[in-house]
């Protein structure tokens, strides 16, 4: 008997820590989080081969021979902060850092982007499908890293996490605690106006 409870407890513990196996708290006050299934995937997606065409895929015949890409571990998340700032600045609100949180979610390999980028995947959220990114709620944003790395590397096609939908997430984020009513209505001609790239960081 108790042995079976203490192997309930190390299961709920288990449980509990892949929920949120990896969090960061950036100098602003964001928080990042994913799940170690996230961290492991991202870890194998990026182990790269050679040539323009970088990220691991499942059926890539040498994925194991070679591990020169990024790793998690390599990944600045204070560059968020960077997004942050400046993107307030251009909506003119503050907003809450310190309550955001940001989601980094795992690839769904059966989710292909219709962008014309070779090999763009997305993720599955529910209710919701294939998407490249949301804004759940007030104070959470969700994104994947399958299609840009959020770091700098040989093969970087981009600064760090313009290919996410990081900045267009912030559109929605930024007009909602201005009380836009747009922050919502992303297909309106109109709304859409109101996007504010983040050009000095992604040239």
């Amino acid at each position: 008997m108790r042995s079976i409870k203490l192997l309930l407890i190390l299961l709920l513990l288990f449980v509990v820590t892949d929920a949120q196996a990896f969090t960061f708290r950036t100098p602003l006050g964001i928080t990042i989080k994913a799940k170690d299934t996230t961290v492991s995937q991202y870890n194998a997606h990026w182990a790269c081969y050679e040539g323009p065409y970088f990220p691991k895929r499942p059926t890539h015949p040498n994925s194991n021979l070679y591990r020169i890409g990024p790793k998690w571990a390599n990944i600045d998340w204070s560059i968020i902060d960077d997004y942050y700032l400046l993107l307030s600045d251009k909506y003119n609100e503050a907003g809450h850092p310190e309550s955001l949180v940001i989601w980094i979610y795992p690839l769904n390999y059966n989710c292909k982007d219709e962008s014309s980028y070779p090999y763009s995947y997305e993720f599955s959220y529910p209710d919701y499908g294939c998407i490249d990114g949301i804004y759940p709620n007030a104070n959470t944003i969700v994104i994947h890293l399958g299609d840009d790395p959020g770091q700098l590397w040989d093969y970087s096609l981009n600064n760090p996490f313009c290919a996410t939908a990081l900045d267009w997430e912030m559109f929605h984020y930024f007009l909602y605690w201005k009380g836009d009513s747009c922050w919502w209505d992303e297909f309106n001609p109109a709304c859409q106006a109101k996007y504010r790239a983040p050009s000095e960081l992604c040239y």
